[in-house]
């Protein structure tokens, strides 16, 4: 039997047990009442309100997002790798800030734990790893165990076994960071869903102004790539979650969770993306990206407003671009020439040397030579198409010795066969 308030009951009691009964009873409760009444502080230890529960949640989540989600760097500025110690601070940073977090709500409990299980095991594992002796190399090894062996030859078994613990133990340590690495990464993609119950309105009217540039490098190796995303909404937003997700060309996906405090209207920040390592056999430690991207979608979740599932294809246009920003800020192209020269045995041949800097790889560059002299070209152009030139591996292009002058400069023409781009650089003798 329910009843509306405290009144009714008490009310109902003379009723149901009888008139003297009841009224004994009804004394007892009306007492009972008015003690629980009399004392506030019953009242405070009741379960806080949804609105306060959603504050301390809310509090919980920004003070972890600030700690352990990426960094999107600010236009105009470089991304600074951290130092050990500052990165060991960092973690155990956020330990501290797992450990004060107070909200009831399941899944912030959840995430906090697993956060703090994951970051007291990375500084645990890191820590044991620096402390550990390292095994020499294979070649000191090498010549350890030959001295070993002259000198002390009981000793070539231990010195062996001792160099197969040390190896095992710092690939144990390995594993075990490894681990907690990817522990924590699967942790960032729940944070989401926290974001979400605390962002503004949608803002389905104008889609457009989250805007999405995609970098991936073409000409260097073990880069990062990089996504450029821009406040379009001419408004400030704040306590931002911002979810990118990369697609590869397998349909491999990566997905990369940051936070921002304050992102300003019409201004970029940058994601920037590891293709991750191999750390005692795991591989893909720390992957943040993905091979050969084709799109990118991201989402956005404020105090403002929140925007999910805005997608950028990667265009071969914007490709181009791109490769083409990668040629004229770092291929820094050398070249040398050498007249020709007789010898007792064997003539020195006119030739033309030419290498290059700055880009680890070209994938297929076409080089053609010309030869000038009084500015009139002396010999038939010369031309050669090179795979997979790497930096610093000259190409040499021989001329006739017949030729009873020298040239005084040579222009060297690059075609980037990928793209299908020319350059053009001229080299003046000094005579």
């Amino acid at each position: 039997m329910n009843f509306p308030d405290r009144d009714s009951f008490c009310a109902w009691i003379p009723a149901r047990l009888g008139e003297k009964a009841g009224t004994s009873v009804w004394l007892l409760v009306r007492v009972a009442f008015a003690c629980l009444a009399s004392h506030p502080v019953v009242a405070q230890t009741s379960s806080p309100s949804r609105g306060d529960a959603d504050a301390v949640t809310k509090a919980d989540y920004i003070a972890i997002a600030k700690a352990r989600l990426g960094t999107l760097v600010p236009a105009g500025k470089q991304f600074e790798p951290a130092r050990i110690d500052t990165w060991l601070a960092g973690w155990r940073g956020l330990i501290l800030d797992c450990e004060k977090a107070k909200s009831p709500d399941k899944e912030m409990q959840f995430i906090a734990a697993e956060y703090r299980a994951s970051a007291v095991e990375l500084v645990d594992s890191l820590l044991a790893f620096q402390a550990l002796p390292r095994a020499p190399g294979a070649a000191q090894q090498a010549l350890e165990g030959a001295a070993t062996a002259i000198f002390s030859p009981s000793q070539v078994i231990s010195g062996g076994k001792e160099y197969a613990n040390r190896n095992s133990a710092l690939l144990q340590t390995q594993k075990r960071f490894a681990q907690a690495h990817q522990r924590a990464q699967a942790n960032d993609l729940l944070m989401p869903r926290v974001a979400a119950r605390f962002s503004g309105p949608p803002a389905e009217e104008n889609r457009a102004w989250l805007r999405i540039g995609i970098f991936e490098p073409r000409y260097r190796f073990g880069r990062t790539d990089g996504v450029r995303l821009t406040n379009g909404s001419h408004k400030t937003l704040n306590n931002c979650t911002v979810i990118v997700r990369l697609t590869g060309q397998t349909g491999e996906v990566a997905e990369n969770v940051h936070f921002l405090e304050s992102w300003k209207p019409d201004t970029d920040v940058t994601g920037l993306y590891s293709a991750g390592d191999e750390l005692a056999g795991i591989r893909n430690v720390g992957r943040q990206t993905v091979k050969g991207i084709q799109s990118v979608t991201a989402s956005v979740f404020s105090d403002e407003m929140h925007i999910t599932g805005v997608t950028q294809i990667y265009t071969q246009e914007a490709r181009r671009e791109n490769a083409l920003l990668e040629i004229n800020g770092g291929f820094k192209p050398k070249s040398s020439y050498r007249p020709y020269t007789k010898g007792l045995v064997f003539d020195d041949q006119r030739a033309v040397f030419v290498s290059y800097e700055g880009l680890d790889r070209l994938p297929k560059v076409t080089l053609t030579v010309k030869c000038f002299q009084d500015g009139a070209q002396m010999f038939d152009a010369r031309s050669i198409t090179v795979e997979n030139w790497r930096p610093n591996d000259p190409k040499t292009f021989v001329f006739p010795s017949q030729a009873v002058s020298e040239a005084d400069r040579w222009d060297i023409s690059f075609r980037f066969e990928d793209i299908d781009h020319t350059q053009t650089r001229t080299w003046n003798r000094n005579r």
